[in-house]
């Protein structure tokens, strides 16, 4: 395979599996962190925020510093993140770091479709071909890599996209220019309504991914409860409950932890309160 194409699929891996890694992780990252599960959705969701909000800008600077340029920039950043991700010592370092990684997601892969088409013009349909299928191939992988490093801790989740970044990085030094477009970002972005659909289409991606939080594995309130408890496992989902006292609360959140790791294929044997509150 072409050095080029292995680097811009490797770019198009790391876009993909750091994203979809991340889910099977939160329950790790809420019992790490000591947060529940809104804020621990936030760490996925600013991801996709940095990534929707800074594709187009990003398009527009790579036709005045170099696409290739910037897909390297955007390269070395992601894996820079990556370290400091898993480095991070608060939610909020968490919360910076993954816009920027998002940031430098929308460096890379962005920009890989017109890099593919324009390094490879006899064999374009091939090489477009190969980096919808490495997106399939991330997105699936992506989950499977975050649950197993999970079981070895946080830090290793966030680390999963830093091979793929150096391989890319070792293989870009030779990608073409992209061909200068027409018309120029102000004037799209002086496009009547195009900033507020634009936001509005931030805000769908991010508060779509926050709905689907586990609010129903942790539905188990009752009206006039005054303590609450959280227990969480080493792997799988963990359970939320309300009791009128906070030995009931802690009771029913270790068995709502049992029940809801177990049907998630996690270690219900592990489940430890580590939340209680009256």
């Amino acid at each position: 395979m072409d050095r080029r194409l292995l680097a811009l699929l490797s770019g198009v891996l790391l876009g993909t599996v750091s994203e979809s890694s991340l889910a099977p992780a939160l329950p790790v990252l809420e019992r790490a962190f000591a947060v529940g599960p809104e804020a621990a959705q936030g760490v996925v969701s600013l991801g996709l925020l940095g990534a929707a909000l800074a594709y187009l800008p990003l398009a527009g600077l790579a036709g005045r510093v170099g696409a290739g340029r910037l897909f390297r920039t955007g390269l070395f950043l992601h894996a820079l993140s990556a370290l400091l991700l898993a480095l991070a010592p608060s939610l909020l370092a968490l919360y910076l770091l993954r816009l920027l990684q998002g940031v430098a997601t929308a460096m890379v892969v962005g920009l890989v479709p017109g890099l593919a088409a324009s390094a490879f013009p006899e064999a374009r349909g091939y090489a477009l071909g190969m980096v919808a299928s490495t997106v399939a191939a991330g997105t699936l992988l992506g989950p499977a890599l975050g649950g197993l490093a999970a079981g070895w801790g946080l830090p290793y989740v966030f680390l999963l996209p830093l091979p793929a970044a150096l391989l890319a990085l070792l293989l870009s030094g030779n990608l073409p220019e992209l061909p200068r477009q027409e018309g120029t970002l102000p004037g799209l972005l002086r496009a009547p309504g195009f900033l507020p659909a634009l936001l509005a289409i931030s805000l769908a991606l991010t508060t779509g991914c926050s709905g689907k939080s586990k609010a129903a594995r942790y539905s188990t309130s009752n009206i006039g409860s005054n303590c609450y408890a959280k227990a969480l496992p080493t792997a799988g989902e963990g359970g939320l409950a309300w009791g009128n006292t906070l030995s009931m609360a802690r009771k029913k959140s270790m068995d709502n932890c049992m029940r809801y790791a177990g049907r998630s294929g996690g270690t219900p044997n592990t489940c430890q309160v580590v939340l209680s509150e009256c």
